[in-house]
């Protein structure tokens, strides 16, 4: 249960948000704890490579790394990308998992909060939107479906990764 107001003044920081996952070769980082973050774009340019990248940096640093499969990518796929990218030695820090609705999910989001998962990679959102009823062309029906499956567990510190695609 969240509490109607936050103290601000309780706060225990005066540091900026910055990000802090998916770290770049000069060090800064691209996504941010605490959020939904997007990578968006056209198919087949690469943003579910980008979002495995990350993951395996994760899991390199100890974190369990939790990846919704909703594009029927398939597990010997997934594993076969992470080997390409030279993951095998953080295999054992990921949940993959492929929900065929929307219970499925919701308990996939309620796991991952109570394990305090550090990152959970939703592919994608063209798949999650019609597992609740939703329409993408809908503005609200779009923020039904965050507030139901992105925000809890970003709420509670998870950085939460989204891959978008645009209309084909």
């Amino acid at each position: 249960e969240f509490p109607m107001f936050i103290d601000l003044e309780a706060l225990d920081s005066d540091d900026p948000i910055t990000a802090s996952v998916g770290h770049r070769s000069d060090g800064l980082a691209l996504f941010y704890t605490y959020a939904v973050n997007v990578l968006t774009g056209d198919p087949e340019q690469g943003k579910s490579l980008v979002a495995l990248a990350v993951a395996i940096e994760v899991a390199r640093a100890g974190g369990i790394v939790v990846w919704v499969d909703l594009a029927h990518n398939g597990a010997a796929a997934f594993r076969s990308r992470i080997i390409a990218l030279g993951g095998r030695d953080a295999l054992g820090k990921f949940r993959f998992a492929q929900p065929e609705d929307r219970g499925g999910v919701l308990e996939i989001v309620k796991w991952t909060i109570e394990q305090h998962v550090p990152l959970i990679v939703i592919d994608s959102m063209g798949e999650l939107l019609p597992m609740f009823g939703a329409s993408s062309d809908s503005a609200d029906d779009y923020t039904r479906v965050h507030r139901a499956v992105l925000s809890p567990a970003a709420r509670v510190g998870s950085c939460v990764l989204v891959v978008d695609h645009l209309a084909k």
